[in-house]
């Protein structure tokens, strides 16, 4: 790998540490399928979800929110690489730990700053997908992408 290709790979891992522990700061826990998820989504999808979803019906918030990488599969995929990377920075960190397939919030310890401002909906998808099963949400994501 050239220089130039190690700092941009850096520099995504270092966005996807930031979007994880804002992630788990504010809800605390969640499975390590729905966080590569919603990592990617919020990092890739986040400037434009507030004005296509509302938060006001919570009809289909499962649907919604697994059509937003409709298309995009493979670029999910070839970012769940750097994610995993960033959790693993987390985690040897301390910022966050791994039990049970869960991950937990530890301290955002080096990530204070907020890098996105959560919408309404992200919040509810997020919190909504903490009540089905990892293999239900996989299977609609797979059936939405």
């Amino acid at each position: 790998m050239s220089n130039l290709e190690l700092e941009s790979e850096a520099i995504r891992i270092s966005r996807f540490c930031h979007i994880i522990c804002q992630i788990l700061f504010i809800h605390r826990e969640l499975s390590i399928v729905k966080l590569i998820f919603f990592a990617y989504v919020i990092k890739t999808k986040n400037e434009y979800l507030s004005s296509i979803f509302s938060a006001k019906n919570s009809k289909f918030l499962d649907d919604k929110i697994t059509s937003i990488i409709n298309g995009d599969y493979n670029n999910y995929c070839k970012n769940i690489d750097v994610i995993i990377k960033a959790l693993h920075l987390l985690i040897l960190n301390q910022n966050c730990k791994i039990e049970d397939n869960f991950v937990y919030f530890i301290s955002r310890k080096g990530y204070e700053e907020a890098i996105y401002d959560e919408s309404t909906f992200i919040y509810k998808a997020i919190e909504y997908s903490k009540k089905v099963e990892d293999f239900q949400f996989l299977k609609e994501l797979v059936q939405n992408v």
